[in-house]
């Protein structure tokens, strides 16, 4: 291996995702679940057929319906485990020895309608907000993209989280991220994201048609409509990031 290939010192983590997302879409596809790559993970499959080299985790997103039925499964899933981490569902590896270091993950993003009305599609994502200031196990105050204000409520949310169990606000989270799942709407989000995502909206049935794309070696599922995905997510998603962004988060 030369230097440029390892250039961001993911070669060896994405020799180990790709094993993990090859034996989950196999899993996925033998149940009849269907799936999709999503965030940096699809933005890879199209922009680079694979992963992005800085990249160090793997993505994928489902409607709630199809979470529900993979978790109801996921019991025969061999060799693996899937946890709840903060709000975001993980799939890892079951390892008889602690690593240490970074465990590779493949994440689950959840897709559920957003209200046609504004007020209600602002009180839903107030609600996951300050759920997710609650759940937190420790606000980031060190980072210097937040003002005073805003990390003044971290530390707010933070401490009302104390007065709950984990196990009564994850499933307030999900019941609110859920709520209004019973009808047709125009939008739909993944709720179980990032904060900055929860307002991210795309047209409602983006998971109705999926295809199998190229990935490193292997193929895995893609919605037919990424392009529309992509550029809600990223924006100008062909085109890179400056090389000093270019840093991978959890290694």
């Amino acid at each position: 291996m030369n230097e440029r290939e390892n250039e961001y010192g993911t070669k060896s983590v994405h020799k180990d995702l790709l094993v993990i997302m090859k034996e989950v879409h196999t899993f996925l596809e033998e149940q009849g679940i269907p799936y999709s790559l999503a965030y940096g993970t699809l933005l890879g499959a199209v922009r680079h057929k694979g992963f992005i080299p800085w990249d160090d985790d793997i993505d994928i997103m489902m409607t709630r319906e199809a979470l529900e039925t993979f978790l109801a499964v996921s019991h025969k899933l061999e060799g693996y485990v899937v946890l709840r981490e903060l709000w975001v569902y993980r799939v890892r590896k079951v390892t008889e020895e602690p690593r240490e270091g970074y465990d590779p993950t493949l994440d689950i993003f959840v897709i559920d309608n957003v209200p046609d009305k504004k007020g209600a599609r602002k009180r839903k994502t107030f609600k996951l907000k300050l759920l997710q200031g609650m759940i937190r196990l420790k606000p980031d105050y060190a980072n210097a993209k937040y003002s005073r204000a805003y990390k003044l409520c971290l530390g707010a949310t933070h401490m009302l989280g104390k007065l709950f169990t984990n196990k009564w606000k994850l499933k307030k989270y999900d019941a609110i991220s859920a709520r209004g799942n019973e009808k047709p709407t125009a939008m739909q989000a993944c709720f179980n994201a990032s904060f900055q995502s929860l307002t991210r909206y795309f047209k409602s049935g983006i998971m109705s048609e999926t295809e199998l794309a190229p990935f490193d070696t292997e193929y895995f599922r893609i919605i037919k409509a990424y392009d529309e995905y992509l550029t809600v997510v990223y924006g100008d998603y062909m085109t890179p990031p400056k090389e000093e962004d270019r840093i991978p988060q959890h290694l």
